[in-house]
Order: structure tokens, then C-alpha cells, then sequence
């Protein structure tokens, strides 16, 4: 590993098992991300560690030797230097980062960090800027939709980081979202700095737009093994809620029959609101199958309690959050996300899980901003004492929401589109309750967006996220709705977004 130290405007030692190096082609006139290209390149098969000289004896080096990959980035800072307001312009879970755990964000630090120097110079004709900062977080933007994994990692450092360093003022702001994102995003940071801060920044405006975005055409690929390591004898359990998909469910245990690493336990969680009923699902008994099924009949519907109770009865290492209409074509499926699972040493993989004919679009393996409920592979120790929250019952948002438990616990979520599933989206069974009306005496209107929407936004975003959705829903709905005077438009959509707002309130306390 090769350290570099420096002060926010140049390198002021490198060093490697505790030796200072002598460089090079070094120029500390240059801009500091420039400095570390030349470091990089004359050490190509080292980790680059940097951190500000005041942090020269808070370095967790053990932890980076033993846990860093070549395929990460790590940094850990105690201010966002791009600040809050980015949330106005991304929308995904990697901007509200909690400190305390190791966490999935592109939002670096200068204070300290590392990166393989391979793909550190994989961004040397791209990213040149003059702060350290923002060519950090530049990478990682770039770095982490190609493959590349980057996280806050607080254990990197030994005692508290409590001294704040640069912050990106609002032409910086602009430049980064022109530098990484669609023109369109510069006119809504624009507006809503407008709407929420009062701030017209027409001169910013202006500077962002003859900007122009930048690409990079390279891929990070994690390096895997053909060595499974961990548990001997793995063993997985399929976690399947269903509700009137008799005929789609047995499909799919019929594809699980030719799987070539079979699994132990088929947990079918059956739901029937009617109470005089039975099961449907006579083929469980009157067949025979190469796996334990555990079936439970329900009076009560609903995914999250389903996939509760079916939790609760999980005994294997692994569990595969199914859905009740997905096929799978490949036998060694299962087989393959255990492998890949456990080669990636990760906790959680999300499968492609594609309708017919339809074409992914991730080629690579890469963090993923969702969690699929109904394609994942999971390590049954990282779920042990989380539950899908019965607030999120019938509505939308109950999946991403478990996600967010998991990033929460210092998980992560990896996207594996090698991995494919086929979604039938049955046109039967479970359901989402669409027209949900309010017990609260204050609310007149149907509630906009959905109750369970907002409340996954009150609870797992920021002010500023919150704030610019609401931006984006108000323009969007604009063009479905009959009400085509602005004020009044404007006025009826703000009573929909209270009434929402209300009806997540009592989402929480009824829960």
C-alpha cells in the first residue's frame, strides 16, 4: 500500500511500510489529483491511500490491508463537500449516508480514502480538477455506475474526524451536476433553489449550461475466483408469498426441481382473505418433491407479513426472496448466485429479473440502488433480526424499504445482471391497495403520491431529496390532470402532498 499524505494543496510525503519515496515527475505545482496520477503510475499494482497530514496517526491501516478490494473505493469525511443541496438533483440511497456504519456512496472525502491505483488512472484523461474534493467525488460518480464500489468507511480511521474541510460553493455545485448529469438537472437544481432557499442563481444557471458532461467508456470488473470459500455446505431456503397463483407457483416449483444445488426448505406462505376457505394448493401434498416444502395458509393478505412469517421460519445459511410468477430457464441458477454471492464477499446480490423480451441495459456488476423482495440471494445472518415493516402493508415501497435496513446494518446491495430470472407479471393474485382514504378528519383529498411512497421518502431521504421529487411529481402530474391553470393547479397539488404527508404520519402510528 502506498500512503500519500498531504496538506489540501499538495503531496508532502509518500511513503509505503513506513518509508518516504522519492518521485519522480512529480510537479506539486500541479492540482493534487494530477499528483496522484503520477504516484499511480509509477506503482499500478498498489492501493493508494491518502489523508490529510492532520490525520497521520488516526489511520486504521490493518483494517484497510485486511479489507480493502481492488475493485472499492473508500473515503470517510465528516462533511459532505458538495452539501446538502445535491439532494435536489439524486434521487438514490447514496446520498444520505450513515456515518456510523460502512456504507454505499460516491460521496468522497480528502480528509482520507483509497483506491486501486489501476483504476484510479482509469479516470486520468477525464478527471483534472484543481480540488481534491470534487475530483473525488467525481470519480466515484463516474467510477460507481460502471462498477467500481465506493463507500463511507468510518473504520478506516482510529477516534473521531471533528475538523471540517472544503466545501463546494454553488458554482461548484453546477459544475458537477453539468460535469455528471443530464441538462435537465441543471434547470431543476435551478428552480427548486428558487422554490425552497429563495436563492436566484441565474449566473450559475448560465455557467452550467455551456458545460459540457463528461463519458467514459470502461468498465470495473470485481475479480472473482473460481474457489468458493465460506461454508462448507451451504444450504438455501426460497421464501415465496402467494395469493391465487396456483397454476404460476407450481411452474415455478417445477423449475426448482431441476435446479442443480437444490434447496432445503420451499417456504409458501398462502394468503385468502375469505375465512370458511382452504388451499388451493393441493399439489404440495399430493406430489412428491425433492425439497421440504413448508407451507402456511393464511386468512390475512399482504407481502410484508407474509415474508415475515416466512422469515421467522428460515433455517438454512441463505435465502432467496422469490416471487410466486418468475421462471428460471438456467439450472445452475441457484448454484451460480451462491457462488457469486460468496466470491464477491458481499451479503446480498439482487438477479436481473427481466418480462419477456425485455433487454438489461447493466452489463456489469455494480451497486444497486433497490432490493428486490421477490429475486435477491441474502447471507440469513444479515437478516436475522430485520422485518418487512407493516407499514409499507398493501402500498408500494416495502422492498426498497428493507434495503435501506440493510444499508443501515452496513450492508450492501449488488446488482448481478449475469444472474437472469423471468418475470411473468401474472395478472393475479397479490395486490396494492391504489385508493387508500384517509382516517384523519383533515384530509378532503386522495392523498398525492402515495402514503407509503412518502412515507419511504420521510423516513430514508433527505430534506432536499424530499424536496425535489415533490418538484419533479409536480411537473409530471401536471400533464395527466384536468386542472390546466397553474395557481390552481398548484394550490390542489400542494392539498394532495399535505394529505399524503398526513396519511404516512398515521401509516407510522397505526403500525
Amino acid at each position: 500500500m502506498i500512503e500519500v499524505k498531504h496538506n489540501g494543496y499538495e503531496i508532502i510525503d509518500v511513503s509505503e511500510n513506513g518509508r518516504s519515496i522519492n518521485l519522480i515527475g512529480l510537479n506539486k505545482n500541479q492540482a493534487l489529483i494530477k499528483q496522484l496520477y503520477v504516484v499511480a503510475a509509477q506503482y499500478q499494482d498498489k492501493v493508494i491511500l491518502w489523508f490529510h497530514e492532520s490525520l497521520q496517526t488516526n489511520i486504521n491501516r490493518a483494517y484497510i490491508l485486511n479489507n480493502f478490494k481492488d475493485y472499492m473505493m473508500w473515503s470517510f469525511s465528516s462533511n459532505n463537500y458538495l452539501g446538502h443541496r445535491i439532494g435536489y438533483v439524486e434521487d438514490s440511497p447514496f446520498i444520505n449516508v450513515n456515518k456510523s456504519v460502512k456504507y454505499p456512496t460516491w460521496l468522497m472525502g480528502s480528509e482520507c480514502g483509497a483506491i486501486h491505483s489501476k483504476n484510479l488512472l482509469k479516470f486520468k484523461d477525464t478527471v483534472d480538477d484543481n480540488s481534491l474534493d470534487f475530483a473525488l467525488n467525481a470519480i466515484a460518480k463516474l467510477g460507481m455506475a460502471v462498477g467500481l464500489w465506493c463507500y463511507s468507511v468510518p473504520q478506516i480511521l482510529l477516534g473521531d474526524l471533528n475538523k471540517k474541510y472544503e466545501s463546494a460553493n454553488t458554482f461548484d455545485l453546477y459544475r458537477f451536476i453539468a460535469y455528471h448529469y443530464k441538462k435537465t438537472w441543471i434547470f431543476l437544481l435551478f428552480i427548486n433553489l428558487l422554490i425552497y432557499e429563495k436563492r436566484f442563481s441565474l449566473l450559475g444557471l448560465f455557467y452550467a449550461i455551456a458545460l459540457k458532461r463528461r463519458a467514459i467508456d470502461f468498465s470495473i470488473e470485481p475479480a472473482a475466483t473460481n474457489q468458493v470459500n465460506g461454508d462448507k455446505n451451504p444450504t438455501i431456503d426460497i421464501v415465496i408469498p402467494t395469493m391465487g397463483r396456483k397454476q404460476f407457483l407450481f411452474d415455478f416449483l417445477q423449475d426448482l426441481k431441476m435446479q442443480s444445488l437444490l434447496p432445503v426448505n420451499i417456504i409458501i406462505v398462502e394468503q385468502n382473505p375469505e375465512k370458511p376457505s382452504n388451499s388451493e394448493l393441493d399439489y404440495l401434498y399430493n406430489q412428491p418433491w425433492p425439497f421440504k416444502i413448508v407451507h402456511k395458509f393464511i386468512h390475512k393478505t399482504g407481502a410484508c407479513n407474509a415474508r415475515n412469517i416466512a422469515l421467522d421460519l428460515v433455517t438454512s445459511n441463505y435465502i432467496f426472496f422469490a416471487d410466486d410468477d418468475i421462471r428460471i430457464e438456467d439450472k445452475s441458477l441457484l448454484k451460480d448466485a451462491l457462488r457469486m454471492l460468496r466470491n464477491l464477499d458481499t451479503n446480498v446480490i439482487n438477479l436481473a429479473c427481466l418480462q419477456l423480451n425485455e433487454v438489461d441495459q447493466t452489463k456489469n456488476i455494480k451497486q444497486w440502488a433497490a432490493f428486490g423482495s421477490g429475486c435477491s440471494m441474502v447471507s440469513a445472518s444479515v437478516v436475522k433480526d430485520l422485518r418487512f415493516n407493516m407499514a409499507f402493508e398493501h402500498g408500494y415501497g416495502e422492498d426498497v424499504d428493507f434495503g435501506m435496513q440493510l444499508r443501515y446494518n452496513g450492508e450492501d446491495i449488488i446488482y448481478v445482471p449475469q444472474l437472469k430470472l423471468l418475470h411473468l407479471k401474472a395478472p393475479i393474485g397479490g395486490f396494492r391497495d391504489t385508493n387508500l382514504e384517509s382516517d384523519t378528519e383533515n384530509i378532503e383529498l386522495l392523498p398525492k403520491p402515495s402514503p407509503t411512497v412518502m412515507l419511504f421518502r420521510m423516513k430514508h431521504t433527505t430534506v432536499e431529496q424530499l424536496y425535489g421529487y415533490r418538484t419533479i411529481l409536480c411537473i409530471k402530474y401536471y400533464r395527466s390532470q384536468s386542472k390546466k391553470n397553474p395557481i390552481t393547479y398548484i394550490m390542489h397539488f400542494n392539498k394532495k402532498w399535505k394529505a399524503s404527508k398526513a396519511y404516512a404520519i398515521n401509516l407510522i402510528k397505526n403500525s
